[in-house]
């Protein structure tokens, strides 16, 4: 189960926030994305509902918080709003029960596959 395409661009602006082009140069963000798009067809292809519902979350924390959609956040607002996920510090309910997670326990899933994506395309470039 694929990604629906309407949270694509929540994905895409979440994942160049985390991977910011100033410490990755050149279009590593864009791989990440791609790989990452891969694998959630894949080994990841579990985590398509969880991550669906967290990235909706996500859009509804943006909007309660700054009253405007994520995407179009400046992105130091995009990481204050991490930070505040990292913290556990969210206003809003992200409806992950079912999924007997929390959105800072998924946000953590989810720099961690990223993590491995990068570093996966790091040691593929250096070889």
């Amino acid at each position: 189960m694929p990604l629906s395409p309407d949270r694509l661009p929540l994905l895409t602006a979440a994942i160049q926030t985390l991977i910011p082009p100033e410490n990755h140069p050149g279009d590593t963000s864009a791989r990440v994305l791609e790989r990452f798009q891969l694998r959630l067809e894949t080994d990841l292809a579990p985590q398509v509902p969880v991550l669906q519902r967290w990235l909706d979350g996500l859009q509804s924390e943006a909007f309660t918080l700054f009253s405007n959609f994520f995407t179009d956040l400046h992105d130091s607002t995009r990481e204050e709003l991490f930070d505040r996920i990292e913290c556990d510090n969210m206003r809003t309910d992200w409806h992950l029960e079912e999924f007997n997670t929390t959105p800072t326990e998924f946000f953590n899933r989810l720099m961690d596959w990223l993590v491995e994506d990068l570093t996966a395309l790091t040691q593929a470039k250096e070889t």
